[in-house]
């Protein structure tokens, strides 16, 4: 049995603690990435010039960093291009060293994998400030899963509440974006 499988196995057991992780089994999927396009580079690294400070790349912050990250795109209008798809999403880390699933946040481009948060050492990233990040290629024994947040809710709510965590499992148990979409009923 391969480390993932074990991996696999704790989320299934997992599955009826609670509604999130209910919700991500259910519906979410693991994440395939490749490398970025030139275009998809160039768009990352102009976008991180423009937004300079306003990205965090903070450890343990992973819901904050994307959020935020996704809330400077959406301010610089960057959000709003044809050929680009940026998407939050929420679910499990796992590392095949460490066989247990970390409940996490990340942004997609195109649907690859931008961890600003996390590290790897695998390989250089050529863009400053996200030198040692994930940028789409997902090092080898690191798995994904999970599923799309719906941006207008997550920015809706960051502008409103004042606040960049979890948003499948709102740390007030309020289960609203699961409510919203249907997914959960008291």
């Amino acid at each position: 049995m391969k480390k993932t499988d074990s991996c696999f196995d704790i989320l299934r057991s997992m599955k009826d603690f609670s509604a999130p992780m209910k919700y991500v089994f259910d519906k979410g999927h693991i994440f395939i990435s490749t490398t970025l396009t030139d275009e998809e580079f160039d768009f990352l690294k102009s976008a991180l010039s423009l937004l300079r400070e306003r990205v965090k790349t903070d450890a343990k912050q992973c819901y904050s960093n994307s959020q935020i990250f996704l809330l400077s795109l959406e301010t610089m209008g960057l959000l709003k291009r044809d050929d680009i798809r940026i998407r939050y999403c929420e679910g499990f880390f796992i590392d095949k060293s460490i066989p247990i699933p970390i409940a996490h946040g990340w942004i997609t481009l195109n649907n690859k994998i931008i961890d600003i948060t996390l590290t790897q050492s695998e390989y250089q990233t050529n863009i400053p400030k996200l030198k040692n990040k994930i940028i789409a290629q997902i090092p080898q024994g690191f798995v994904y899963i999970g599923v799309e947040i719906d941006t207008e809710f997550v920015l809706k709510r960051m502008l409103d509440d004042g606040v960049a965590f979890t948003v499948l499992d709102d740390g007030r148990n309020t289960l609203k974006y699961l409510k919203q979409i249907g997914e959960f009923e008291n």
